[in-house]
């Protein structure tokens, strides 16, 4: 099956609102993977659960955050990049206002559903 390239946009104005004024995404499936564009504002205020599912790339556009993972605090600014191996629990803690980020999810996470405009359920925040 061929699939067409396809561009995720950080301004773009078809972001989904997650949580009003707060937390807006975008996703994309490929064959194998997903990949998903977080942008959160007063960042410090959004619930968050530890997540636990298989590789995870994320790569910080703006912002600061720390992820804490394996016993470990890891401060992640804008520019960086992260590898989180599989199945291991971790927690992002916003440090600025502002944070967005990109995720890179292998396989793909059918928990986002399919592409389109309708919000995501996202278990890192939580029911």
């Amino acid at each position: 099956m061929t699939q067409k390239a396809r561009v995720l946009r950080h301004d773009d104005a078809r972001l989904q609102s997650v949580i009003p004024g707060k937390f807006e995404f975008k996703h994309l499936h490929g064959q194998g993977c997903s990949v998903a564009l977080y942008k959160m504002r007063s960042a410090a205020d959004l619930p968050t659960q530890l997540n636990c599912h298989e590789e995870e790339v994320t790569i910080m556009l703006s912002g600061e955050c720390k992820l804490h993972i394996d016993g470990e605090d890891i401060i992640l600014r804008a520019g960086d990049t992260i590898l989180i191996p599989a199945f291991k629990e971790h927690l992002g803690e916003f440090l600025t206002d502002e944070v967005v980020l990109v995720s890179v999810f292998v396989p793909r996470r059918e928990e986002f559903g399919p592409e389109g405009d309708q919000p995501p359920k996202l278990s890192f925040l939580g029911d």
